[in-house]
């Protein structure tokens, strides 16, 4: 009767551990941190202290900490939670790779940031083991290490980390838009605009760099790659020009050829841009420029 008791008792801290992540996912974070306070207390009531649902539950709290801005609880509580992963689960597990990453993230806001680099790169490496190069969840790890090494001003190894998520972000699209609607793919594309903001930012300021130093070829080489990967995000399938002019001077659709003329039009504005280098005074004019051609081109090519 009592280990029937103590089962009922965990099936309720997993039911309030599951409102914990729900009430997250819609941003109520006060109301996620009093579930997952209660899923703990039941949990520590009947589990022993390195019981990997008591690290689910370290980990959670620790998330909801960290949203909520207080990062010394949070720091606290993930710590906790890695402890435990590490020693009951290993480190090659994701679920490890999962803390790790969190816990690289809040030393990056606590401005730790080598401390941070090494949990991210450990999450990386397991990630890359387990889940493979193009999942989402080590593609953000890439963003993550990027922001690292762009707060420790090394801006080649920032660009590098961006780069190598943004090709794999776009592999991964390729691969699962055959199994995708238009609204979905739309929804996807949509929550892919920070990783298209922070490649186009960090090749932006690796170029800057690259010119500074007057590397003229080097230089090149990452702009044309930067347009290169932007149109591709933007309409991969009318990259090649020749099928571009086939379709327009085909095409009966009116709103398609529109569509088509922004396309190009944005291909010669960032070409014209990337033509003449940017001054220290001008860079976040430079930019900004850049960013404006992003937001106004077209978004329907890239959804067929």
């Amino acid at each position: 009767m009592k280990v029937y008791k103590t089962e009922k008792l965990l099936d309720s801290a997993a039911i309030y551990n599951n409102l914990g992540l729900i009430s997250f996912d819609m941003n109520k974070l006060e109301e996620s941190l009093k579930y997952h306070k209660k899923a703990l207390e039941i949990r520590k009531q009947y589990l022993q202290e390195n019981h990997p649902e008591m690290a689910l539950s370290f980990h959670n709290l620790g998330s909801t900490y960290s949203n909520l801005g207080e990062l010394d609880k949070a720091t606290k509580y993930l710590t906790k939670s890695l402890e435990i992963r590490k020693n009951v689960l290993g480190d090659n597990n994701i679920n490890t790779a999962y803390t790790y990453a969190s816990l690289g993230n809040l030393y990056l806001d606590t401005n730790k940031t080598q401390d941070g680099l090494k949990y991210l790169l450990k999450s990386l490496e397991i990630r890359e083991n387990i889940l493979g190069l193009n999942h989402l969840n080590t593609i953000d790890t890439y963003y993550f290490i990027s922001r690292a090494y762009s707060q420790l001003n090394n801006l080649k190894k920032s660009y590098d980390y961006a780069n190598k998520g943004f090709e794999n972000f776009l592999h991964n699209r390729d691969k699962i838009f055959v199994y995708l609607d238009d609204n979905q793919k739309k929804n996807y594309l949509s929550e892919a605009d920070t990783k298209v903001g922070n490649f186009l930012n960090e090749s932006m300021s690796y170029a800057v760099k690259l010119s500074k130093e007057n590397n003229i070829t080097a230089f090149n080489q990452v702009a044309i790659s930067a347009i290169d990967k932007w149109l591709n995000y933007k309409g991969s399938i009318y990259d090649n020009e020749n099928m571009i002019a086939t379709l327009y001077n085909n095409t009966k659709d009116k709103v398609l050829k529109q569509e088509i003329e922004k396309l190009i039009d944005s291909k010669r504005q960032l070409a014209k841009i990337y033509q003449t280098l940017p001054k220290d005074d001008d860079y976040k004019s430079w930019q900004n420029k850049i960013k404006n051609i992003g937001n106004h081109s077209p978004h329907h090519l890239s959804q067929n």
